[in-house]
């Protein structure tokens, strides 16, 4: 992430590239080329841009600037992995694989050692706040209005990630008494 690609006065993250194995970084997204660049905005919220602005503290950074960085350098993905996997089991949201097993809670070599396990034995990983992100903006937004902000090419790709919990839908749906009323004083009209 580069220092221009937050916009603090609209509390936005542009995600416009990634940084390649090689070191290199793309002016596009995966899905996008040179030719037909694609990017993703995303809103920030209050405490994380607090955080942000904790962290980069008296930095003089340039626009171009790297904002995480080992040794001057952007950090891989495998280092994110690993502290995003150590931030879900400190919080106590995740557990490792060898807690999980001592439990009794999962079989032993069903996961990789680097992956972080939710009891229920799901795995987590950096891409699973996608499905994060946009089930909780789909609750405010339609489909069609989070495309441009997912970068994604469809509205069906949008419902993809969207997963809504049972316990959301449960509590859309009225009460038991209210849908018998609803039910009882509805007459359709005859012609």
């Amino acid at each position: 992430m580069r220092y221009k690609q937050i916009v603090f006065e609209k509390k936005l993250l542009i995600v416009d590239g990634f940084c390649k194995k090689d070191g290199l970084r793309t002016q596009y997204n995966k899905k996008g080329s040179q030719e037909k660049p694609k990017f993703r905005a995303v809103w920030i919220p209050d405490y994380t841009l607090d955080q942000l602005s904790g962290f980069l503290g008296d930095a003089a950074l340039g626009p171009e600037d790297y904002i995480f960085t080992n040794d001057g350098r952007p950090i891989r993905d495998e280092l994110a992995h690993n502290v995003f996997i150590r931030a879900l089991i400190k919080a106590g949201i995740a557990h490792t694989r060898a807690t999980l097993i001592k439990t009794g809670a999962i079989q032993q070599g069903r996961f990789a050692k680097k992956t972080a396990l939710i009891p229920d034995g799901r795995k987590l990983v950096p891409h699973s706040l996608r499905y994060t992100y946009v089930s909780r903006m789909r609750r405010e937004l339609s489909a069609k209005e989070l495309q441009p902000l997912t970068g994604h090419v469809s509205q069906e790709q949008v419902e993809y990630y969207n997963r809504r919990n049972l316990e959301e839908v449960m509590s859309s749906l009225p009460d038991a008494d209210t849908a018998l009323k609803t039910l009882l004083d509805f007459t359709p009209a005859h012609s």
